[in-house]
């Protein structure tokens, strides 16, 4: 697994530090699902989640 600072994310992704934290604990408690449901995200944001899971769905199946 590749490590990942928060402040490159949040540089990457133009959203503060405790944003980030919110979102990971919320795919921590109730996984992919609950970050489609955050209402505040950028549109850039949600594509790039999009995309990045699909990735990984074609890696496991």
């Amino acid at each position: 697994m590749e490590l990942i600072l928060l402040a490159d994310i949040t540089a990457k992704l133009s959203v503060n530090s405790g944003t980030i934290r919110v979102w990971k604990i919320s795919y921590e408690v109730n996984g992919v699902d609950a970050l489609e449901e955050a209402l505040s995200w950028k549109k850039e944001i949600k594509i790039a989640l999009r995309v990045e899971r699909n990735w990984h769905k074609s890696k496991v199946g």
